[in-house]
């Protein structure tokens, strides 16, 4: 059994670009920009963050490539790294007072049931429709589920909520 060789597959080279803003194209000749998060040699498969690396939001997503060619991966900023762990820290600090913070949420609970949504109170957090939590400070960007369907209609109305209150 004989073994194929591909230098562009070695550790060195997938780690270069691992973490970087990267412009990639697949064998099949799709392009990519983004943040390589992950690479596998075996499938050659990459998995590639595409959001704004100075402010990742709830728009970010990670993108399956499969096939990457990395003959073709391009290193876009040198001087950033990016980790991506920074997406999964929780960014709930806030200005609100406590007593501040329990008058918006109970705003909110009346605002969404205005709305024909049923929310019950979790201790710090809201349970709305029995499968979207919002947690403090109560932003579109702190409700989470895993029906994406339900999630961005509870998660417009709280955007929706956030407007009228400031405007």
């Amino acid at each position: 059994m004989s073994t194929i060789e591909a230098p562009e597959f070695e550790l060195k080279s997938v780690c270069r670009y691992l973490n970087k803003l990267i412009s990639a194209k697949s064998e099949s000749g799709d392009a990519f920009e983004g943040v390589l998060v992950a690479f596998d040699p075996v499938s050659k498969s990459g998995i590639i963050l595409v959001a704004n690396i100075s402010e990742p939001s709830i728009t970010s997503e990670f993108v399956l490539v499969p096939r990457l060619d990395l003959t073709q991966v391009q290193v876009l900023e040198t001087s950033q790294k990016f980790d991506p762990s920074r997406l999964f820290s929780a960014q709930t600090e806030t200005t609100l007072d406590p007593a501040a913070l329990q008058d918006l949420k109970e705003k909110l609970v009346v605002f969404l049931n205005g709305h024909g949504l049923s929310v019950h109170k979790q201790d710090s957090s809201l349970w709305v429709q029995n499968c979207v939590t919002v947690r403090a400070p109560f932003r579109a960007a702190d409700c989470r589920a895993t029906n994406e369907i339900v999630l961005d209609r509870v998660s417009s109305l709280v955007a929706s909520f956030h407007a009228g209150v400031q405007a």
